[in-house]
């Protein structure tokens, strides 16, 4: 090994990491530093270098559309110019002995050098690199998120487009992901065993929203006392349909203390789907759909394939993770909404279509839940092992990231549970 080259994801300390190896192994780092010098010598002015510094993208691709053998260096536009000085550059500095280069395209200048080592550093961590970032540049987390975005829509868009390969990590690792997607869904005891995690995090939260309400001059102990032990079982059972079943029964009796906690006379005594028999139903399934829809959104934020699910069975079509994961979030963000909405009486009979035997909420209705959803989302908790505080919307996201650490190896998942 004589070069290497280190590519980095945003705010992941690729730089920093860099500068202690080019300390430990005692040879030169390379970064954006060396490229006005360079670019100088090549007749290129400063005011010209200041128009196109941090154009990284403008540079890999002239750097990858130019062929070596047909350059006509007269005719090279600025950019091209700039491309060039900096390849020449690292060519040069390649030969005159080991070295590390910091992004600059090396990776693919270098491509062809057998005594390469490319690296890649990737932030597993979403707070980590937001953190970092805030440290680094003195802006507020929403900018430094809006700058996370930008850059790794930058860096993936070139490199896919212009070398016809894909961005190192974000591609590498998704695939890799994919496989562990995959191969946890395939082997069914891994498969089980996530199942059973969703389940057990869904049942806990259920059960502490029966002890909420039952600490609040709503009497549910009943119903208490047949979750808290139909939730013991869950640990035991050998199938998912076992494991559903289960949960089934939960939930009916979880249901039927909605009798005692909702003000409202709503007379439910199941859940009832498709369709949706009376007021409550259609108001549970309009609630969990926004969840979902939701929770997909969060998905989409990470390399999760999201129609490969544990609990639920995928399908053609169906973002069936997003049903996995919200199960978990369901009595925490939906029901306690529902509760809230009916028991302020925000939604009554009158919200909803009585021709079609409450089938359809009226749109006023549909209006105010989601607003009232979107608030809810914005609530903060102060997170246990962050230590700051965390929205509920912010809430789906980490748990993803901690689906993907129990993918990959590096941490056993444990679904959310109210801590407050």
């Amino acid at each position: 090994m004589k070069t290497i080259t280190i590519s980095r994801q945003y705010g992941s300390g690729g730089r920093y990491i860099a500068a202690l190896l080019s300390e430990k192994m005692g040879v030169p780092c390379y970064d954006s530093k060396f490229l006005p010098k360079e670019a100088e010598r090549h007749g290129i002015s400063q005011e010209i270098i200041n128009e196109f510094k941090g154009k990284t993208s403008l540079l890999y691709a002239i750097g990858v559309m130019m062929s070596e053998e047909s350059q006509d260096k007269k005719r090279l536009t600025i950019p091209e110019k700039m491309f060039h000085a900096q390849k020449e550059t690292v060519k040069r500095l390649a030969q005159e002995g080991p070295c590390i280069f910091v992004g600059r395209c090396a990776d693919q200048i270098l491509k062809d050098d057998n005594q390469l080592l490319r690296v890649y550093i990737y932030a597993s961590d979403m707070e980590d690199r937001i953190k970092r970032i805030k440290k680094n540049k003195h802006i507020s987390q929403e900018e430094a998120l809006d700058r996370i975005a930008y850059k790794d829509r930058q860096r993936r868009d070139y490199y896919n487009f212009y070398t016809g390969s894909y961005y190192p990590r974000e591609s590498l690792l998704a695939g890799q992901l994919l496989v562990k997607q995959v191969s946890h869904y395939t082997d069914y005891e891994k498969r089980l065993t996530l199942a059973k995690k969703f389940i057990e995090a869904a049942a806990d939260n259920i059960y502490r929203n029966l002890r909420y309400y039952n600490g609040r001059g709503k009497d549910v102990s009943e119903y208490l006392r047949d979750v808290d032990s139909l939730r013991k079982q869950l640990g035991k059972v050998a199938s998912i349909e076992e494991l559903m079943g289960i949960e089934g029964n939960i939930r009916r009796r979880y249901y039927a203390a909605w009798n005692v906690i909702v003000n409202q006379e709503i007379q439910f005594e199941k859940r009832v789907m498709h369709p949706p028999d009376n007021m409550i139903n259609s108001l549970i399934s309009f609630v969990n759909t926004l969840i979902y829809t939701k929770v997909l959104g969060e998905i989409y934020h990470t390399q999760l394939n999201p129609t490969i699910s544990y609990l639920h069975e995928p399908g053609a079509r169906r973002f069936s993770l997003s049903l996995d994961i919200s199960e978990v979030f369901k009595p925490l963000i939906g029901d306690r909404l529902i509760f809230s909405l009916l028991n302020r009486n925000q939604i009554t009979e009158e919200s909803f279509t009585k021709e079609l035997n409450f089938l359809h909420l009226k749109k006023d209705a549909s209006k105010l839940i989601v607003s009232e959803l979107e608030k809810r989302l914005k609530k903060t908790v102060m997170h246990k092992e962050l230590g700051r505080q965390v929205s509920y919307q912010y809430l789906l996201r980490l748990e993803c990231y901690k689906l993907i650490k129990h993918l990959i190896g590096e941490k056993e998942y444990e679904g959310f549970r109210i801590w407050w």
